[in-house]
């Protein structure tokens, strides 16, 4: 697929976390405030929850769901 302006493949857009988020769940993300995450589609879209997304946060490659107004799109 066609991949946005310096997004790797499979990136949706890039989030900058503007508070901090501890996860509460194995398949959660945790951030602080500052950290980038790339915006991916969840890889099973039942798992999708309303006010959350999957991302991969870029100073770790770590993966999981994260709540969307913990971030604002860059």
């Amino acid at each position: 697929g066609a991949t946005l302006a310096g997004l790797p493949a499979g990136t949706l857009y890039r989030v900058r976390a503007t508070y901090r988020y501890t996860r509460e769940d194995s398949d959660e993300l945790s951030f602080d405030v500052g950290d980038v995450i790339r915006v991916v589609e969840y890889d099973d879209p039942d798992e999708q929850e309303e006010g959350w997304l999957m991302g991969i946060k870029e100073s770790t490659n770590e993966k999981g769901m994260f709540p969307a107004n913990f971030t604002r799109p860059i």
